[in-house]
């Protein structure tokens, strides 16, 4: 196989399972290590909001040296917003440069989404691409094949 090839050259890593959010919320997702991936790259699901208009999501990237850190620092230039949505569903999505993070500050990453809003409620969920392996065949997945 190829470094080329998709299959062995990535990772995906659930970050925020399916959760609805209430206004003024943060939700920080699951902690992503970064070692061995030139790029992480970060996709938030925002479906439609309940209850009054959603004013704005934000998403932010922080990083630690280890896994279940305090996750304080954010990463410069790592944060994607979406303004107003009045209706139907949409996804955000910011992408990192591995090579350019300190490995032994900057490691492990997670994202915090916050959600903006009065009296408003917001189905979202959030999952991280890694890409760009180093060792290609380490991240292998079984593949399989759907029947309609």
């Amino acid at each position: 196989m190829s470094l080329n090839d998709p299959v062995t050259n990535m990772k995906h890593v659930m970050c925020i399972n399916p959760i609805v959010v209430a206004a003024a919320a943060t939700v920080d997702g699951a902690s992503v290590d970064t070692k061995g991936f030139r790029w992480a790259t970060f996709t938030v699901q925002i479906g439609v909001a309940g209850g009054a208009t959603l004013t704005g999501i934000a998403a932010t990237i922080t990083s630690d040296p280890v896994t279940g850190g305090a996750f304080a620092t954010a990463i410069s230039g790592a944060t994607f917003t979406a303004a107003t949505l009045l209706a139907g569903a949409a996804c955000l999505s910011g992408r990192i440069d591995c090579n350019k993070l300190d490995y032994s500050t900057s490691r492990w990453l997670r994202i915090e989404v916050t959600v903006a809003g009065a009296a408003v409620s917001v189905p979202i969920s959030a999952v991280c691409v890694l890409s760009d392996s180093e060792d290609n065949t380490k991240y292998q997945t079984e593949t399989y094949e759907f029947t309609v």
